[in-house]
C-alpha cells in the first residue's frame, strides 16, 4: 500500500466465535464420522462418474476450493442446522462435528478427479501401447528399464488377459446391445498386485506431506502470522460455539455479493439452453492479444496472448490477502512478458517454455531454501525435541510428533523407492526430499495467496536431471524418476499438503483435537484410494481412455519419456552409459562434475534464485516495497495468465476501500468479498446437481459445465 494509513491485518474474516480456539466438546461422534466417510465416498465414486459420463466440466474438487465439501458444509450449516433444529436440537451438528466433516473431506479430495489418479491407471498402461510408434524408446529399451512388477500383467502380450487389460484400455471393453460395462468385466485380477506396490507408495507421501505441512504450521502460523485466505474461508462457512447459522450469512452484505455470481453464471446458463435467444451472454474473458499483437509485434513472439478472465471468487480473495501479494498476483503475468522481451532479443528465444520452467525451478529451490532458513531456530529445537523424550509439558507437542512421522515416513518412502521401484537409495534420497520441498513450496504459495488454482508447471524429476545431470543419476533411475513425476507431481491444483495446511489452520481455529483426528484422516484417504481406483478403472474400460474428459493427457507418456530417451541417446553419444550404470550410491557425487548440455537451463534457474533473493532483499530493506517474490513462482504459468485480471479487480476494490474508507469499512466490507467467493462456489453446486438431474431424466450429457463460465 502506498497509502500512509495503516492496512488493517489480511485476514480477520467474520469467522465463528470459535476462532479463540478453544476446545470444542463433543467433535468425533459416531454420526460425524460416518457422515464423513459418506462424503469422501461421495467425492471419491462421483468424481470420474460427473467428469467422464455426466461430462459436467465443473470438478467436485478441482482446485484448492472444493466445490463439493464447501457445498456440503455450507447446507449444513445454513440449512440443515436452523431446520432441523426446530425439530429437535439433537439433530443440529455442533462446530467440531461440521469440522471434522470438513477435515475428512478435504483431506481425501487430492485422490479422484484431478488428483492423484488422474494419470496413475494411463501411465502404467498407455507408454506400452505407444512403444512401437516410438523408435527411439526401442533403441534405448527406456520401458525395459521400468521394473516389471509394477505394470499390470508385467506386460506379457502372451496373458490370455492381455488384451482386455491394454488393447481394451484406449477403446474401452465392448458390450454388446450397448449397455454399460458390469463390473465383474473390470479385469480387477490384473490390477490388484499392481496396487500393492502402488497404494503403499501414494499412502506414504500422503503421510510424509501431512506431517510436514503439521511441522511448518507453528513457524507458519504462529511466528510468521501467515494470512491462510482459503482457511478463513473454510471457517466462514462453520457456525459459532453456541449453534445457529454461521455468522457471515446473517449479514446483508453476504448475500448481495453472492448476487454477482449468481446472477452472471445464471445468466449464461440460460443463453446456453436458450442459445441466446432469451438471455444475452454475458461474456468472462477477453482476448486482445491479436490487436495489441499487431500493434506491437514483439509481444506476439515471447507469447502474449492479452487473456483476461473474470473469476468472482479471486476477486473475493484478492481482498483477503496483503497487498503487495494481490499487486504481484495482478502484475505478475505483466512483468514476465516485459521481462521476456530483452531475454527474446538476447537470445531469439521466446521465453514461455522450457526457460520460464527453469525460472521456476530456480525460484522454487530458492524460496524452499528461504522458508527453511527463516525458521531454522524452530526447526531445529524440534527436530532435536523429536529426537529425545516429549514432555507432557511442552507446549508444542505437534511439532516434535510430525518431525518424528515425517522422518519415519521419508525413510520409508526411500526404502519402498530403493527396494521396489528400482532407485539407486541415494537418488531415491534426493528424490524424496526434492519432491516434499517442491510440495513445501506450493503450500506455501497457496496458503500465503489464497490462489486456489495453482499449477507449478515444471516436473521436479526433470530438474533432478538438469540440476545434477543425467551421468549422476544413472540410466535407470532416470528414466524411472521421470516416469513417476508424471504420476505423483503432474499436476498440483489439487494437492495434499496445501489441503492439510488449511486444515490444520481450521482445527486451530475451532480448537479440534488433532490427534484423534489423525486416523479418521488416513482411514479418509484409504478409503477414497480404494473407492477412487475402482471408479476410475471402472469408468477407464467402460469408455476408454482416448474418450477421458482429460483427453489431452493421452500425449503426457511420448512428452515425459522422450526426455528420458534423449537423456539416454546423449550417455551413449558420450560415452558415459557404462559409467553412469556402475556407480552407485554417494560415489555418484563424484559425477556431478559431468553434467553436460545443461548450461542454458542452469542459467535461467540461476535468473529464477537471484529474482527470489532481489525482491525478498527490496522487502526487508525498503519498507513498502510493493511487490512480492511469488511472482516468480508463478513465472509464465497459465494461472499467471487466467488470474491477473480478477487479482486486479479485487486489489484495486481494496486499495479504494482502504483509502477512502479506512480500516472501519475495509473490515464492514469483507461479508460481501466472501459472498462473491461462497456465491462463485454454490453456483458451481448448483449446475452439478442441476446436470445430474437433467442427466437422470434424459439419459443424455448436459454438455461441457451446462452453460457455466
Amino acid at each position: 500500500m502506498t497509502s500512509s494509513m495503516p492496512e488493517p491485518p489480511p485476514i480477520q474474516a467474520p469467522q465463528p466465535a470459535s476462532s479463540q480456539a478453544q476446545p470444542v466438546a463433543r467433535s468425533f461422534t459416531l454420526r460425524a464420522c460416518l457422515i464423513g466417510l459418506a462424503c469422501v465416498a461421495l467425492i471419491a465414486g462421483y468424481s470420474d462418474v460427473n467428469a467422464l459420463i455426466i461430462k459436467s466440466g465443473i470438478p467436485l474438487a478441482g482446485d484448492h476450493l472444493p466445490v463439493l465439501p464447501i457445498a456440503i458444509i455450507f447446507v449444513l450449516s445454513g440449512l440443515w442446522n436452523p431446520l432441523m433444529g426446530r425439530l429437535w436440537s439433537g439433530l443440529r451438528l455442533r462446530l467440531g462435528e461440521l469440522t471434522v466433516i470438513l477435515l475428512m473431506m478435504i483431506a481425501s479430495a487430492w485422490i479422484p478427479g484431478y488428483g492423484i489418479l488422474r494419470t496413475l491407471p494411463s501411465e502404467l498402461i498407455r507408454p506400452w501401447l505407444i512403444e512401437q510408434q516410438q523408435p527411439q524408446w526401442t533403441a534405448q529399451h527406456t520401458l525395459d528399464r521400468i521394473p516389471a512388477h509394477l505394470i499390470p500383467l508385467k506386460h506379457q502380450s502372451g496373458d490370455p488377459a492381455y488384451a482386455t487389460v491394454f488393447e481394451d484400455f484406449d477403446s474401452g471393453i465392448t458390450v454388446p446391445g450397448g449397455h454399460r460395462l458390469p463390473l465383474r468385466q473390470v479385469p480387477w485380477h490384473a490390477w490388484l498386485p499392481v496396487m500393492l506396490f502402488w497404494a503403499p507408495l501414494i499412502l506414504l507421501f500422503g503421510i510424509a506431506m501431512c506431517a510436514l505441512a503439521a511441522l511448518v504450521h507453528r513457524q507458519w502460523s504462529k511466528h510468521e502470522q501467515l494470512a491462510y485466505p482459503l482457511a478463513s474461508i473454510y471457517a466462514s462457512i462453520l457456525p459459532p460455539v453456541g449453534g445457529g447459522v454461521p455468522l457471515v450469512m446473517k449479514s446483508r452484505l453476504f448475500w448481495l455479493g453472492v448476487l454477482p455470481p449468481l446472477i452472471f453464471r445464471l445468466d449464461n446458463w440460460g443463453s446456453a439452453l436458450s442459445h441466446g435467444k432469451y438471455f444475452p451472454y454475458i461474456f468472462d474473458n477477453f482476448w486482445l492479444s491479436g490487436d495489441i499483437n499487431r500493434i506491437i509485434p514483439i509481444l506476439g513472439k515471447v507469447g502474449y496472448n492479452g487473456c483476461g478472465f473474470l473469476q468472482f471468487a479471486i476477486v473475493g480473495i484478492a481482498y483477503f490477502v496483503p497487498s503487495e501479494v494481490g499487486l504481484s498476483m495482478a502484475s505478475g503475468y505483466m512483468i514476465f512478458i516485459l521481462t521476456s522481451i530483452p531475454i527474446y532479443l538476447w537470445t531469439g528465444r521466446p521465453m514461455p517454455g522450457p526457460d520460464a520452467k527453469d525460472v521456476m525451478v530456480g525460484a522454487f529451490i530458492m524460496y524452499g531454501a528461504m522458508l527453511l532458513f527463516t525458521g531454522r531456530t524452530y526447526f531445529w529445537q524440534t527436530i532435536r525435541r523429536a529426537c529425545t523424550r516429549i514432555r507432557a509439558d511442552d507446549l508444542d507437542q505437534v511439532g516434535p510428533w510430525a518431525a518424528r512421522i515425517l522422518l519415519i515416513a521419508s525413510a520409508a518412502l526411500v526404502v519402498l523407492l530403493w527396494s521396489c521401484f528400482g532407485l539407486d537409495p541415494f537418488i531415491a534420497f534426493l528424490y524424496v526430499a526434492s519432491t516434499l520441498l517442491f510440495f513445501l513450496v506450493v503450500t506455501r504459495v497457496v496458503c500465503e495467496t489464497g490462489i486456489p488454482f495453482f499449477q507449478a508447471e515444471f516436473d521436479m524429476s526433470l530438474a533432478l536431471c538438469t540440476m545434477l545431470g543425467f551421468p549422476a543419476l544413472g540410466p535407470n533411475p532416470m528414466v524411472i524418476i521421470i516416469w513417476l513425476g508424471t504420476i505423483l507431481n503432474f499436476d498440483t491444483r489439487v494437492s495434499l499438503m496445501p489441503f492439510a495446511a488449511n486444515g490444520l489452520k481450521v482445527a486451530e481455529s475451532t480448537g479440534l483435537r488433532l490427534k484423534p483426528l489423525i486416523p479418521l484422516v488416513l482411514l479418509s484417504i484409504v478409503l477414497a484410494l480404494g473407492i477412487g481406483t475402482a471408479v476410475k478403472l471402472w469408468t477407464t474400460y467402460a469408455l476408454g481412455a482416448l474418450r477421458d474428459d482429460y483427453g489431452w493427457l493421452t500425449g503426457l507418456p511420448s512428452a515425459m519419456l522422450d526426455q528420458s530417451s534423449a537423456g539416454l541417446s546423449l550417455l551413449d553419444q558420450t560415452g558415459r552409459m557404462g559409467i553412469a550404470s556402475a556407480t552407485h550410491g554417494l560415489a555418484k557425487i563424484g559425477l556431478l562434475g559431468q553434467n553436460f548440455s545443461h548450461q542454458h537451463d542452469l542459467a535461467f534457474m540461476f535468473f529464477g534464485a537471484l529474482g527470489i533473493c532481489a525482491f525478498s532483499a527490496a522487502r526487508f530493506r525498503f519498507v513498502g516495497f510493493p511487490l512480492h517474490p511469488v511472482i516468480f513462482l508463478i513465472w509464465g504459468t497459465w494461472p499467471s495468465q487466467f488470474l491477473w485480471f480478477s487479482f486486479a479487480i479485487g486489489w484495486v476494490l481494496k486499495k479504494l476501500i482502504v483509502t477512502y474508507g479506512g480500516p472501519g469499512h475495509y473490515h464492514n466490507a469483507k461479508p460481501f468479498f466472501l459472498g462473491l467467493i461462497l456465491g462463485e462456489t454454490m453456483v458451481a453446486a448448483f449446475f452439478i446437481v442441476a446436470q445430474l438431474i437433467y442427466y437422470c431424466a434424459t439419459g443424455l450429457s448436459p454438455g461441457t459445465g451446462f452453460g457455466y463460465g
